[in-house]
């Protein structure tokens, strides 16, 4: 991980903040005099803004990246279906035919403890029953029980590789753009 700077530009002295943007040597150089740089100089620089980037992009979250592989249920694929669920038309649907909670579920990389993650999904055709978050084995979000889009932010308590909505035994409707992002 780099260290963020706080330093002025050699050539102008506009006030620069990062982590090893534009640097020459022991200089430091803003946009307008990037174009001083050798294409070599230019294409490491590019690199380490790029990089940069990215990493503030994880911390505040203008570009976390979704955990979720077809979360529009495009196709019936990457999902784990508990009883009842089915997936078709771009939604996932629950029937009610479980005879206990059942779970819609995805495996992926382990989510980290202490970590936030934002939790967006779309219920919709809703007549009974409960639908919700299912953030590990035995910790949940909030029951929805009506047509809505609903987004929660939920504390990772342990790490975990599943992400998973979990209908209760009445639950009958469907789901859409189900959305997981560390935030």
């Amino acid at each position: 991980m780099q260290v963020a700077i706080k330093t002025t530009c050699a050539e102008c002295g506009t006030p620069l903040w990062g982590a090893n943007l534009n640097k020459r040597g022991d200089l430091y150089y803003c946009s307008a005099d990037f174009e001083r740089l050798s294409p070599e100089e230019k294409e490491v620089n590019a690199k380490k803004v790029r990089q940069y980037a990215d990493y503030r992009k994880m911390f505040d979250g203008s570009g976390v990246i979704e955990l979720v592989t077809n979360g529009t249920f495009d196709s019936d694929t990457d999902w784990t279906k508990g009883t009842g669920w089915t997936i078709s038309s771009g939604t996932a649907t629950s029937d009610g035919t479980q005879s206990a909670d059942s779970v819609l579920s995805q495996a992926i990389a382990t989510k980290t403890q202490g970590a936030n993650y934002r939790y967006v999904f779309t219920v919709s055709g809703y007549s009974a029953g409960n639908v919700k978050v299912r953030q590990s084995a035995t910790h949940y979000g909030t029951s929805r029980s009506a047509n809505g889009t609903y987004t929660e932010t939920l504390m990772q308590l342990f790490p975990y590789s599943t992400i998973a909505i979990s209908a209760d035994s009445n639950f009958v409707g469907s789901i859409d753009n189900f959305s997981v992002r560390r935030i």
